[in-house]
Order: C-alpha cells, then structure tokens, then sequence
C-alpha cells in the first residue's frame, strides 16, 4: 500500500451501546477508525465539524426521537463521497428505491459489515487493514 494512504473511516450513529461497541470491535479488526454517534443531533454535528473523510456511514433506522431514514439522508447530502447505509431489521419495505440497497440487516453480522466495508472501499479507497511492521534490517 502507498504511504498516503489512510485508514477506512466509518461512523456509526446508533443508540445501542452493545451494538455500538460489537460494530467497533469488528471493524476495527479489519483496521478500520470507528467513531460513533448515539443520537441524530450528536451525529449531525461530527458530520459537520469532522474534517477529514469519512467511507462508511451506518445508520440506525429505528432511532429514539429521531427518523433513522431522514437523518441518513440528510448525512448523504452533507457527505456525498461516503456510502451512508441504514441498519434495521425489516427488509426495506416502505423505504425508497434507492434505500433498499443500502440496508445493513440486524441483528447485524461480521461478514455483512465486512461486505459494507468493501463497498465503501472501492469508491473511496482508504486503507482497510493495518499494515504489520516490517522487522529491522540486520546489518553483517
């Protein structure tokens, strides 16, 4: 990998802190940075206020006091170069078209947020695992 390269990026905004904290341990096994959110207002202003890239954007659809649906929407627009997909446990009935391939199905699994981590990678490329260090050189 180059030595510009970054690490994935992902924020989650969900109210669960044991699904926050499993989403982190799994991600971060796969190197990437999880930052997380519990609330909309919460998520609305690491959006605004975090400067650098984001890749995957995770979203609870069934948010205490807040529209999961709208609040992912309204990140999309603010972060248009990250994948911003929404985790709920139906089958996207009722959402809109373009939603219904974005859903992250819970309970949430491993491989499907390593699959969620792929797609955010390959249209925003970033690290997705740390590199091992290389041992020192012996010198004869």
């Amino acid at each position: 990998m180059a030595e510009n390269t970054k690490p994935c990026i992902v924020f989650l905004v969900q109210t669960e802190s044991s699904v926050r904290d499993f989403v982190d341990r799994v991600l971060h096994g796969h190197g990437a940075l999880v930052f997380s959110a519990s609330t909309a207002a919460g998520a609305l202003r690491f959006v605004k206020n975090y400067w650098d890239d984001i890749h995957l954007v995770i979203v609870d659809r069934h948010m205490s006091g807040a529209d999961g649906l709208e609040l992912a929407c309204r990140i999309a627009l603010a972060r248009p170069a990250a994948r911003v997909v929404l985790m709920c446990e139906m089958n996207g009935d009722g959402l809109p078209e373009e939603w219904k391939e974005r859903l992250l199905r819970a309970p949430v699994q491993a491989e499907a947020l390593r699959r969620e981590v792929e797609r955010a990678l390959s249209s925003a490329p970033c690290e997705s695992a740390p590199q091992p260090a290389q041992p020192a050189q012996a010198q004869s």
